[in-house]
């Protein structure tokens, strides 16, 4: 079976702001093919989204662990980071 439709419809829930669903599909995605970049990204994506940051930024660096010189994965890092800041800031 393939991944990519579960990635697919994980940036589908996104877009819906159903962020749970988008985690399980993520989750779904990267236990189909943990090698995947993708995968990683919607799970962090998802987690950024429900702001659980720490778990965001753990989604990430597992995704860079298998892709290092992936875009979006270290993209995420620096957005999740800067989002756990403000967080702190505001609080």
């Amino acid at each position: 079976r393939s991944w990519r439709p579960s990635s697919n419809r994980a940036a589908a829930y996104m877009s819906l702001k159903d962020y749970e669903r988008a985690l399980q599909d993520a989750e779904s995605c990267i236990k189909l093919n943990p090698t995947w970049a993708k995968g990683y990204s919607r799970k962090g994506a998802a987690l950024h989204a429900m702001k659980k940051y720490d778990e965001a930024d753990a989604a990430y660096q597992a995704g860079l662990a298998v892709a290092p010189g992936d875009a979006a994965l270290k993209q995420g890092v620096v957005d999740v980071n800067k989002a756990k800041g403000a967080a702190r800031g505001a609080g």
